[in-house]
């Protein structure tokens, strides 16, 4: 009911309460539209899973020469002993490893003979230990005026060890002990008492060159 230029009570309370209930059914439409919207994702970690990888041991053999033993992989066979001096020789038997090739000297050693790295060693009870890193070819670091132009070789020194650089064939890859003991040789006593030189060499021609197989022969090398 109206009166002139007004609206009753009663219709203000009306359009109050239609204003009221259409925002919440504004509201409410937007929770329920939001939760349609939602993806619902379930994060789960998967277990951890360990795998244990086992390195093989590379395979060896015991041999024996005068006054020593020593381990060389499993299969290397003798070669032709040079008969000018005291050595023992091993080579690979496959297609790789037939160009490595173990020498080991007794003694009679070949006190001018060059190389083209050196490996230094020193004595440990009738053992041996390394006493420095295996060097770089010795062209490198070897003064060429102390050549010698009959034996293509020059005097060097590595680590305080002296030798004999191969100055002619510098793409050979042969690798000498050498010590503090003299050029070419190391001294070890054996568990008698006796004492014995010895020179150990690795030559390695492969396409991949591997001087574990020499530094694994000279950990095991026992004087007898």
């Amino acid at each position: 009911m109206y009166r002139l230029g007004r609206t009753t009570h009663h219709s203000h309370k009306i359009a109050a309460t239609i204003l009221f209930l259409t925002i919440c059914g504004v509201v409410v439409g937007a929770v329920w539209l939001f939760q349609q919207l939602q993806t619902e994702t379930t994060i789960s970690q998967a277990e951890p899973q360990t795998t244990s990888v086992t390195v093989p041991t590379a395979q060896t053999q015991t041999v024996k020469g005068d006054h020593f033993t020593v381990k060389i992989p499993k299969g290397w066979k003798p070669e032709k002993e040079n008969v000018s001096f005291n050595v023992f020789a091993w080579r690979g038997a496959s297609k790789e490893a037939a160009t490595r090739l173990i020498e080991i000297y007794v003694d009679n050693i070949p006190l001018t003979k060059s190389f083209n790295m050196l490996l230094p060693v020193k004595a440990n009870g009738n053992g041996l230990l390394l006493a420095g890193d295996v060097s770089e070819n010795c062209v490198n670091f070897t003064d060429k005026k102390n050549l010698n132009p009959r034996t293509g070789a020059a005097p060097a020194k590595w680590s305080g060890i002296d030798f004999y650089c191969d100055m002619s064939n510098a793409a050979r890859n042969v690798l000498a002990t050498g010590s503090s003991d003299g050029i070419n040789f190391v001294r070890l006593t054996n568990v008698k008492g006796t004492k014995h030189r010895y020179l150990l060499v690795y030559t390695d021609h492969s396409a991949g060159p591997d001087n574990t197989i020499f530094t694994d022969a000279i950990a095991s090398f026992k004087a007898t």
